[in-house]
């Protein structure tokens, strides 16, 4: 008996709790269930532990490389300096949770248990979509298990409890809002987005009719070649954080970066700090791209014994093919907006600073984008993309102020409407919040089933 506590005992709460090692073990399961050799799922739960642990390496580097940015910024002005980003985030929900942070896992278990459960009863709760975006359910679940860690202080079972199903909805009920939208740009391709701003897609199709005109497509307009080098992740980043980060430390001044330079040229090191984000953002994407493919085939090989006709929710840049000027046009009056929002942060002494991430920045944008000039042309595309980049900087002050974490937040449109909603009802009636919540999204599906039969009987 002593032998199987001390087995069961290391195994949830030294060896499960490391949410690389938990991940492989999800992924192991999900490639026996498809059947596949036992030489060929161990190899997979290998790849996928050493992919969390590469961009877990590339998380702690980014942290400790801004930290002394971000705190020469506090001491100098008072002033508090956050980046909007899902990485940064990240970063911050690794620091915050400390040796909690093997909660996660369990997160993304429960999360993804309630999603097949909502749609294997599908009949009643009208959601066919599965979120298969292991990297982004993982970082989703790690500040959904801060949040509530954070407003209810609760033990490690009923905070995954909640966490996992507040998450687990909320991947379940969005990708199925933009369904429809989805199949409209994609021809019928049979699959939904299940990514960061479905909610920002979602208004997108509803008011671009309402100010523009969708026979008016950016696809008609002829960009500049030039801008083509936003399309390359390292250049883009390297560029954005050249700009903000380096105009915050010009700002420092010449003797503060000279002291975290370490008697390097100050302006040296600002350029390199800028490289520096692109090599983070490169090993945390390199980490991702091992570990999400062989997570998502392990998700889906669970998945098909059980949900056979689900629809699977894919990465956003999925539909990129179907729009290729949208994205950048999308991309260029979001940073615009953007630009212009932090301006204003600035002008008004803001006692928070937000700092643009590249990813939210281009993927959030591009893809809302994408849908708004789907449904209202090129017009509808630059205004809505343009207030869609005001609202991350202005909705990540909001979340900032409330989220209890310091340095990062995730940047992304939905995280900067929906979940600092959420955020504030929470912090406003506590615990009770929950079931409210849980029967909001709950209805959004119904209603939108309800609608759309009146449609077709109106039809």
């Amino acid at each position: 008996m002593d032998f199987l506590y001390s087995f069961f005992n290391i195994f949830f709460n030294q060896f499960m709790t490391q949410a690389p090692l938990m991940l492989g073990v999800i992924t192991l399961i999900g490639y026996l269930a498809l059947k596949k050799p036992i030489g060929e799922a161990i190899a997979s739960s290998i790849k996928t532990s050493v992919g969390v642990l590469i961009l877990q390496v590339g998380a702690s580097t980014m942290v400790s490389s801004l930290k002394p940015i971000l705190t020469s910024l506090t001491e100098k002005f008072g002033i508090l300096g956050v980046i909007i980003d899902p990485y940064a985030a990240y970063s911050s929900v690794i620091e915050a949770l400390g040796d909690s942070f093997g909660w996660v896992g369990y997160t993304v278990m429960i999360g993804f248990g309630v999603n097949i459960l909502l749609v294997l009863f599908k009949r009643w709760t009208k959601i066919k979509t599965l979120f298969l975006q292991g990297n982004i359910m993982f970082l989703q679940a790690g500040l959904v298990t801060w949040i509530i860690y954070y407003y209810f202080k609760t033990g490690m079972w009923a905070t995954v409890f909640l966490a996992g199903l507040l998450a687990g909805i909320y991947w379940a009920v969005f990708p199925n809002l933009i369904f429809k939208q989805t199949e409209e740009i994609t021809g019928g391709a049979g699959f939904s987005i299940g990514h960061q701003q479905m909610f920002g897609c979602w208004l997108a199709a509803i008011i671009a009719p309402k100010i523009g005109n969708k026979s008016q497509s950016v696809e008609e307009i002829k960009l500049p070649g030039y801008l083509s080098i936003f399309q390359d992740t390292i250049v883009a980043s390297s560029l954005i954080m050249l700009i903000f980060l380096g105009g915050i430390m010009l700002a420092l001044g010449e003797e503060t970066v000279t002291k975290m330079a370490g008697g390097k040229n100050w302006l040296v090191h600002i350029y390199l700090v800028a490289l520096g984000f692109a090599v983070n953002i490169t090993i945390i994407l390199t980490g991702v791209k091992m570990f999400v493919a062989e997570l998502t085939n392990s998700f889906k090989g669970i998945s098909e014994k059980i949900l056979p006709g689900a629809v699977i929710a894919v990465d956003c840049s999925a539909i990129y093919i179907f729009s290729p000027n949208a994205v950048i046009f999308g991309f260029i009056f979001g940073a615009i907006g953007q630009f212009l929002a932090v301006s204003f942060l600035i002008l008004i002494s803001a006692p928070i600073l937000i700092i643009p991430g590249f990813i939210p920045l281009f993927f959030d944008n591009a893809t809302i984008g994408v849908f708004a000039n789907k449904f209202g042309g090129w017009k509808a595309a630059a205004i809505i993309c343009f207030f869609s980049g005001v609202i991350q900087v202005l909705g990540g002050v909001w979340a900032a102020s409330i989220s209890g974490l310091s340095g990062g937040w995730q940047g992304s449109f939905d995280w900067e409407t929906v979940w600092p909603g959420i955020m504030s009802l929470l912090k406003i009636m506590g615990i009770p919040a929950i079931p409210l919540i849980v029967i909001v999204m709950l209805i959004i599906p119904i209603i939108q089933d309800m609608r759309e039969k009146e449609k077709v009987e109106t039809t």
